[in-house]
């Protein structure tokens, strides 16, 4: 499955709502909750920077470092959709989610 792109006539709340329901979240807010903080978890978890965190943060990267932080932020997402799924199965994660 692919992640959902936000279509350029999309407003920002109704991609965010449909990024939600692809991770299997109930709300936006708990998504976003859960978002920043697995990149940096991730991150830590890797011993790399997280390129998407400083982007965020407005810092200027280099187009290297700009696919970096695109390849980190899918990877987030797919990790995010799987432990959501672990959590909406009750099952536990070494991650408090």
């Amino acid at each position: 499955m692919t992640i959902p792109r936000r279509q350029p006539d999309q407003p920002f709340e109704a991609h965010q709502q449909e990024m939600a329901e692809w991770l299997g979240c109930e709300t936006v807010e708990e998504m976003n909750n859960a978002h920043d903080g697995l990149h940096a978890e991730l991150a830590q978890w890797m011993g790399a920077t997280s390129f998407s965190l400083l982007m965020a943060q407005g810092v200027a990267l280099t187009p290297e470092r700009q696919a970096l932080a695109a390849l980190e932020e899918e990877a987030v997402l797919f990790v995010q959709r799987w432990l959501q799924g672990l959590k909406n199965a009750k099952e536990e994660t070494w991650l408090a989610f």
